[in-house]
């Protein structure tokens, strides 16, 4: 069985207003296996809270580091553990 884990990865640059969370919505739905959540926070950041099987989590932090597609700029990723508790959450959400 995998290992299951949490991660929270906090985005900066230009990653408000152009599509972010959209695109960070649509590309952990395909890699599937994750749950959690993106938001905007008030210091102009986004946040991305998942957890699901560590390879898929490795996955998702190479996306966020390579992937994330014009007007999206990221200057900054920041990662640390986030408790990974799979009764917490189902599916992936943006929210507001």
């Amino acid at each position: 069985m995998p290992s299951f884990v949490g991660k929270r990865f906090v985005l900066e640059g230009s990653v408000q207003a152009v599509g972010c969370r959209a695109q960070i919505y649509d590309l952990v739905e395909n890699l599937g296996h994750i749950s959690g959540f993106v938001r905007n926070l008030p210091n102009g950041t986004v946040e991305v809270c998942a957890k699901g099987p560590e390879w898929r989590i490795q996955d998702l932090e190479r996306i966020l580091r390579e992937k994330l597609r014009h007007p999206v700029k990221v200057e900054r990723l920041l990662v640390e553990d986030w408790p990974a508790n799979p009764q917490e959450f189902h599916g992936f959400r943006v929210l507001r």
